[in-house]
């Protein structure tokens, strides 16, 4: 079994993956405004800030590595200069997606019945 669980984005000739696991949702949400994901993602418009955290946290995830935060910004820069601001965001978006945090889940609980 393959799980789909990142997306792709290709940023000046290289190919990355963007995932966001768990441990990467925590460290992201850390260094969001608000502290809160799904509060801002839901939110729009977002900081670039904000959306530069999510970027890097993504990136990360899918098993990139910065040797600093210079070097994370400089290849969200150079993102953000091809595809534009919201296709990165998009993509962003799709590996938020792809975690399942935006899901239902696999086991649905069936609603209390009133007694």
């Amino acid at each position: 079994m393959v799980l789909d669980n990142y997306c792709e984005i290709e940023i000046a000739g290289k190919k990355y993956k963007m995932c966001l696991r768990n441990r990467c949702i925590f460290a992201a949400e850390a260094e969001l405004a608000n502290g809160n994901l799904l509060e801002t993602v839901t939110n729009m418009p977002l900081s670039y800030q904000d959306m530069f955290a999510l970027f890097k946290w993504a990136l990360i995830g899918g098993g990139a590595k910065f040797a600093d935060e210079d070097e994370a910004f400089e290849l969200y820069a150079k993102a953000v200069e091809e595809y534009g601001s919201v296709t990165v965001f998009a993509k962003v978006y799709i590996a938020i997606q792809k975690s399942g945090l935006l899901s239902n889940g696999t086991k649905k609980v069936k609603a209390a019945s009133k007694a």
